[in-house]
């Protein structure tokens, strides 16, 4: 009955309607089948968000999120300085 089903299906807990869904199917990473970034203003956003996190870094040695956050989220800023590389 149910227990041979349960067993056949070889995924633990997934009833058998599920199992065309992404339910119990193991993730995949995106990163193999594409990249993460695929315009080029949203690959230089990422490289000036970079640069700006090691100057900030540099002389602190080390930074927390907090300071990591303030950088990302001036960085496409056009009136802080943070920002300037878009205008």
């Amino acid at each position: 009955g149910l227990l041979a089903i349960y067993r056949s299906t070889g995924q633990q807990g997934v009833p058998p309607e599920m199992m065309s869904s992404a339910v119990g199917k193991k993730p995949t990473r995106l990163a193999k089948s594409e990249p993460y970034l695929k315009c080029d203003t949203c690959k230089l956003a990422v490289k000036e968000a970079w640069s700006l996190v090691d100057l900030l870094k540099k002389p602190a040695g080390k930074l927390g999120e907090m300071e990591v956050g303030q950088v990302l989220d001036t960085v496409c800023e056009p009136d802080d300085d943070s920002g300037e590389w878009i205008t």
